[in-house]
This record gives C-alpha cells, sequence and structure tokens, in this order.
C-alpha cells in the first residue's frame, strides 16, 4: 500500500469522527466565551486593590505650615483566599481553550514550498492595479494552517477594509446577508438545497457547493458564526457523505458536479483545517487530476483519451473552468496531490493555446464562443499566476469595449458577440465569471465595471432575499432554481474580499514566456514531472 494511499484511509478515519469533533469545539468556544469575561472582572479587581494598597499620600501639619510627604508602604501580597480564586480561573481558562484553534499541522510540506516568497508579484503597470497587499499576506505557506491565513480579507474587519477600498457599500452587503438569510431558511434537513415553493431541482450536489461557497465567501464557518454555523455545518456533511461514496467520474456533466463540489470542499478545508474535509477534497482533486485530458483541458465525463473513440477531441472550457478554480483551491489549502503541479501547469497551456484565439475564448473550438467562456478563460488564467499574459489582457481589452451587462435588455441577434447575453443563454454564469475578471484586471478596468453592475443586481433582488432569473431567459434554465442564481449572484457582490485567498500562483508554477520551464524550481514528487511535453492540438 503506497504513502498517499495510507494517508487517505487515516483521513478517512477522522471523517468518521467529525460530528464529535465540530460539537466538541462548538461546546468549547461557548464555554470560553463565558469564562473570558470572569477572568477579565477578576484581574480587574485584583489590581484595583493593589494599587490602592501601594501609594498612600500622608499629610502632615506643623506650625501652621504644610508639609507633604509621600511614604510607600511595604507591598502587601494578595490574600491566600484570594489567589487561590485567580488561580483556579487561570485553570479553567487553560482547560477551556479550543485544542481546534491550534491543531498539530501536518509536517507533509505542500508540493511548492522551495521558494515561499514568488507570490508577491507586481500588477501590470498597463493599468492601475488593485493592491492586495495591504489586506493580507499573500505569500505560499509551508502548511496548510499557515496558508489558511489567507482568508484574513473574509473577516468582518477584512469585509470593511475591502469594501471601503473597492467600492463596496452598505446596500451590497445587505444584499448578501439577505441572500444568506434565504439560503439558511431554505436548507433541506439533510444539508442540501433543491427545493422551494414546490419547486424541486434534481442538481443537489452542485446547488449546495455554490450555497457553500457564497457562506465561506462571507467567513461562516462552524465554530465562528452564530448565525450560520449550523447551516455550513450541515452542508459541509452533505458534501463529505457524497464524496466519500462517489466513484469515477464518467457519466455525462459529471465532470461539472466533480469540479463544483471539489471547489467548495477544498476551499472548506482551507479555511477552517478541519480534518474530516481533507480527505474528500482529496479524494475530488485526485479525480481531477487523474481525468485531466493530454491538452490540459476536461470533458463532460473525466476521459484523459479525448474521448477518441468518438471520432473527435472534444474540450470543454465551461467543464474546465470549474477543475481550475478546484485546483487553485486545493493548492492554497496546503493539500499535497501527485502531479498537482504538472497538471495545472498543464491548465494554463490548455487556456493559452487550445481555447484561446484572436483575444477571445472558446467553448469547444480556439476563439470566442460568448461572455461567459470569455470570462471563464480570463479567471482562470488571473487564478494561475497569468494575470499578466498577452491573453489576458487581449480578452480584457474585448470585455471592457462591450461592457456585456444587461438585466432586461438581453440581445436578440444573432452575433456571436451576444451570447450569453441572449434569451437561451446563460447571463447569470456569465456575470459570475465577468465580475470576477475585471476585479482583477486591475483598479481602473473594475472601477468601470463597478460603477454599473452592483447597483442593477441589488435592484433585482426579491424581498426575501433570493434572485430569479431575467424574465425573457427562456429554455431548462429554471430547472436550476432560485439557489443558482442567488448564490452566483451573492458571489459576485462578495468579490470585493472573496478572492483575497485565491489570488495567484506562485511564479514557480507559471509557464515563462518562451515556453521554457524552470524544472529546477519544481520541488514535487517524481511522477510529477512526468510527461511535461504537453500535446497541444
Amino acid at each position: 500500500m503506497g504513502e498517499h494511499e495510507s494517508e487517505e484511509i487515516r483521513e478517512d478515519g477522522l471523517f468518521e469522527e467529525y460530528e464529535a469533533m465540530l460539537e466538541e469545539y462548538e461546546r468549547k468556544e461557548r464555554r470560553r466565551r463565558l469564562v473570558g469575561p470572569l477572568i477579565s472582572v477578576a484581574v480587574h479587581v485584583a489590581a484595583a486593590f493593589i494599587a490602592a494598597m501601594l501609594i498612600v499620600p500622608q499629610f502632615e501639619e506643623e506650625d501652621q505650615e504644610v508639609e507633604i510627604s509621600a511614604i510607600q508602604e511595604e507591598f502587601k501580597e494578595i490574600e491566600p483566599e484570594t489567589q487561590k480564586e485567580l488561580k483556579e480561573l487561570e485553570k479553567k481558562a487553560e482547560e477551556v481553550v479550543p485544542e481546534v484553534d491550534k491543531p498539530e499541522v501536518s509536517k507533509e510540506p505542500t508540493e511548492d514550498t522551495a521558494q515561499t516568497d514568488t507570490m508577491n508579484k507586481p500588477q501590470a503597470s498597463a493599468d492601475t492595479s488593485i493592491d492586495t497587499a495591504s489586506m493580507t499576506d499573500v505569500k505560499v505557506r509551508e502548511t496548510g494552517m499557515e496558508v489558511s491565513n489567507l482568508f484574513g480579507g473574509r473577516s468582518e474587519g477584512g469585509r470593511e477594509d475591502a469594501l471601503d477600498e473597492y467600492g463596496g457599500s452598505k446596500e451590497t452587503e445587505e444584499a448578501v446577508l439577505a441572500a444568506l438569510r434565504w439560503l439558511k431558511k431554505t436548507q433541506k434537513d439533510d444539508g442540501s438545497w433543491g427545493e422551494y415553493e414546490g419547486r424541486q431541482c434534481n442538481n443537489s450536489v452542485p446547488m449546495s457547493s455554490f450555497a457553500l461557497l457564497a457562506f465561506l465567501a462571507h467567513g461562516e464557518t462552524p465554530a465562528k458564526s452564530d448565525e450560520f454555523g449550523k447551516t455550513v455545518r450541515m452542508a459541509m456533511k452533505y458534501l463529505t457523505d457524497h464524496m466519500m461514496n462517489k466513484e469515477k467520474v464518467h457519466k455525462k456533466s459529471q465532470g461539472y458536479v466533480n469540479g463544483i463540489e471539489t471547489y467548495a470542499l477544498a476551499e472548506a478545508y482551507g479555511m477552517t483545517q478541519l480534518p474530516f474535509l481533507k480527505a474528500p477534497a482529496r479524494r475530488g482533486l485526485k479525480m481531477i487530476i487523474e481525468g485531466q485530458q493530454k491538452n490540459g483541458g476536461w470533458n463532460y465525463g473525466y476521459d484523459p483519451s479525448n474521448h477518441a473513440d468518438e471520432g473527435e477531441s472534444r474540450w470543454d472550457l465551461s467543464v474546465a473552468g470549474w477543475q481550475m478554480q478546484a485546483l487553485k483551491a486545493g493548492y492554497v489549502a496546503g493539500i499535497k496531490i501527485p502531479g498537482m503541479g504538472r497538471a495545472i501547469k498543464k491548465s494554463i497551456t490548455f487556456c493559452k493555446e487550445v481555447a484561446y484565439k484572436n483575444g477571445g475564448f472558446g467553448y469547444s473550438s480556439p476563439g470566442f464562443s460568448g461572455w461567459a467562456m470569455q470570462g471563464a478563460g480570463l479567471l482562470a488564467l488571473q487564478l494561475l499566476g497569468e494575470k499578466n499574459s498577452r491573453e489576458v489582457r487581449r480578452g480584457l481589452d474585448k470585455v471592457k469595449e462591450k461592457m456585456p451587462f444587461e438585466w432586461e435588455e438581453l440581445k436578440q441577434g444573432e452575433d456571436k458577440e451576444e451570447q450569453g447575453l441572449e434569451p437561451e443563454g446563460w447571463p447569470v454564469y456569465a456575470w459570475y465569471y465577468l465580475t470576477q475578471a475585471m476585479f482583477h484586471g486591475g483598479r481602473a478596468t473594475w472601477n468601470k465595471w463597478n460603477r454599473v453592475y452592483p447597483e442593477t443586481i441589488v435592484a433585482r433582488q426579491k424581498s426575501d432575499g433570493h434572485w430569479e432569473l431575467p424574465a425573457k431567459i427562456k429554455g431548462s434554465h429554471h430547472r436550476l432554481g432560485p439557489w443558482y442564481t442567488t448564490s452566483l449572484l451573492a458571489l459576485t457582490l462578495q468579490v470585493y474580499y472573496r478572492y483575497l485567498p485565491t489570488y495567484e500562483m506562485p511564479e514557480k508554477l507559471a509557464i515563462k514566456k518562451d515556453g521554457e520551464e524552470d524544472k529546477s524550481s519544481l520541488d514535487v514528487d517524481s511522477s510529477d514531472t512526468e510527461g511535461l511535453d504537453i500535446d497541444v492540438q
């Protein structure tokens, strides 16, 4: 049995104990919150008592003259009974500090620890770029626990700073909270989503993954969220159970499901470091890596042979987009999978040399094929460290020229430039990607989008907190239900602080401009360095 198989078995054991772990964690957290104020009161009382006894000014009157002298008394020790009480309080405080706050992080390094400072790259000079340095440290760490500190933008203070810095508002945050409360209200007893006012959805796994991502983006975790902690915990359990019981990804559209589900689980582990989440996240990532095609892409069902039996080599950028987001989330969470570095490099090549042509990204053939795929290609390259590449710069220019955002005025024409914003298109899907791509495109680029997008989205939110698809949307899109629309649009309104943890890959995982790879900088398993001659079709 290999090292990684043994590790996965050990992690499966941890998975079986996760409910008890979470309950104990939450119990200790509640006790800690009660003991803290008691200790504070006791310490302040003791301090006041000591201060009162230290110095006593005495006044003596002689021959009508006033002489002031300060006589310092000997230090008086605290009464034995008081000392005993303080020691008991200190002992209780030590006992109730939750162990999860200081877990024993595995000493196993991530694949990419040889150069820990490579993520601090300057922004593009062509635009006034967004500076995230003032909000969080984006260096790669040696352990998953340290990497999880990169989620500082999702704390209450981090959100406030980011909203102020990048043009968010009280209205956008109120809309996000209303959406999260609606999602909480409509969650099913098993932790999933997919039922609302008699409407059913047969895609509960991806819908539940979208919802979990929306809660995580707001910094909501089981231990730290009074309002949403139980909701997040139930969602984690539902997705974990599903992933641990899942077989290979081979059926049509299951590539979508695994990519989205793995993305949510990897990000959940990155934020919480709860051990029971690591095994399912690793399983999903392993499937993604094994299912990657020779050209670096993915199809509906994972088939590295490129579906040669169908007479063609089909790839799908829409499916691939979720696999690349999951790989990035797994990387920053510190989850080590053999082949991850190679898979990321192949993903970059796929986007730049297979799906891209003349300023546009294609759905299943090179070149522009709609705004959703334009956003997917741009975001993938930005997340994988290629935000300053020629492909990203030219692709953003196309978006900035057209500014493809309308809600009521969806296009009716046959112009390929309008695909994704037609009644038969997927505008919410396009806006999810485009909003993030514009945010990472630089200050001026983001300001242009931010002036028109958030206000319109907030205005279209229903009174109970959810969003419906634009009225003119036709076809089968409605089968996804309001969970799809609500989760994705909430994520777009969280872009101000959401993507700080997954902003940029280290330079050593990016392909150099001349196409040569610096193999000396790779610190990975031997299995990860094979097959670096990527087959680009």
